[in-house]
């Protein structure tokens, strides 16, 4: 072989070989994409509540602190009650409300929630939350496309009672956290504060509004598409052990807006401010069974977010033009190496010459 065609074929199938190992791992990728996940299993948070004096209308508010999955800083989880005619100012006609909230499902993170004055959450059992939470539990694990803990199982016809036996497994195998404590009800027109709001007298606290933090990432799922997906903990709330003023629930998911990101798609819709996203809103659906001492559960709905960085889409139509470009060079490439080994191989070896 001649030493001019032997280095041309060496410098072509180096070309080549590069080309390949950049593009060959992307390639794939566009082919066949990892898409964001839009459904599945999540967080369940159930709020029970003992006591007051009224019917309560309960708000929950998910404050993610970016849409971002790297994001260090945590979701916030904080609630408050409304009610009509509190008045402070007349002393004994306001009573508090007895609550604990309940986290199920999030054993990836579960002792890094932090609820209250940063107080770590107590881990209990199946049998050892209170009633109220352990049967919204039980429910949702019977929830099939509605459940958040066991999204997609579903139950009913001859396999019901065996599926109900493993789920029930479930739910005493697993563990949960809560956190439980005392709250005073705002009036219904009344100012909120913006975040977790305690009042101080005589040496007592009151706690107004309260609020869990949960680390972001166990509310992100990601994949090679370039878009990531978040999926918010669904809420429920019920009695702790006796019905007693419950009335409506209200949950609402904030997610700031900013230059580089934007919203590909939402189930349910989500309303876009200047500043920031809002999935939710509306009052929550109750379930209809209304036997146990606990009462009927309000739930939430289980948005999906589905997010991508601005630009992403010029990007890859960019990458897929020097994609285009590059793989037409390479094939040029691939067809002079080969017509090189073929005339390196095949053509007779020239005479010496004398």
């Amino acid at each position: 072989m001649r030493r001019s065609v032997k280095a041309e074929l060496t410098i072509l199938a180096a070309i080549l070989v590069a080309v390949a190992l950049y593009y060959l791992p992307r390639v794939h990728d566009l082919v066949y994409p990892d898409h964001p996940a839009d459904q599945g299993s999540r967080g369940l948070v159930v709020i029970t509540t003992d006591g007051g004096d009224r019917r309560y209308t309960l708000y929950v508010n998910q404050y993610v602190p970016a849409a971002d999955p790297d994001s260090d800083d945590p979701v916030a989880i904080r609630f408050y009650f409304r009610a009509d005619d509190v008045d402070y100012a007349q002393k004994g006609s306001v009573a508090p409300l007895e609550f604990a909230i309940t986290f199920a499902g999030f054993d990836d993170v579960e002792e890094e929630i932090r609820c209250g004055d940063d107080e770590a959450l107590a881990e209990r059992t199946i049998e050892t939350v209170l009633p109220g939470a352990r049967r919204a539990i039980e429910i949702d694990l019977q929830g099939g496309a509605s459940s958040a803990l066991a999204y997609g199982e579903t139950t009913g016809g001859q396999q019901e009672s065996e599926q109900q036996e493993e789920q029930g497994a479930q739910a005493d195998d697993a563990r949960y956290r809560d956190h439980r404590g005392t709250i005073w009800p705002y009036d219904t027109d009344a100012d909120v504060a913006g975040k977790r709001h305690v009042q101080t007298s005589g040496g007592n606290s009151f706690v107004f509004v309260e609020e869990c933090t949960v680390p972001s990432r166990f509310f992100w799922r990601t994949g090679s598409s370039g878009q990531f997906t978040l999926l918010p903990a669904q809420v429920d709330w019920t009695a702790s052990t006796q019905a007693k003023n419950q009335y409506r629930m209200m949950s609402r998911v904030y997610i700031p807006r900013t230059d580089n990101v934007v919203l590909a798609e939402s189930y349910p819709q989500a309303r876009v401010y200047d500043a920031r996203w809002v999935a939710g809103g509306q009052y929550a659906a109750w379930t209809s069974a209304t036997k146990a001492a606990t009462g009927r559960v309000a739930y939430s709905d289980q948005p999906v977010l589905i997010f991508e960085n601005r630009g992403a889409e010029e990007r890859q139509a960019i990458f897929l033009l020097w994609a285009g470009l590059l793989i037409g060079v390479g094939s040029t490439i691939l067809l002079r190496v080969i017509t090189l080994a073929l005339e390196t191989f095949l053509d007779p070896p020239s005479p010496p010459t004398p």
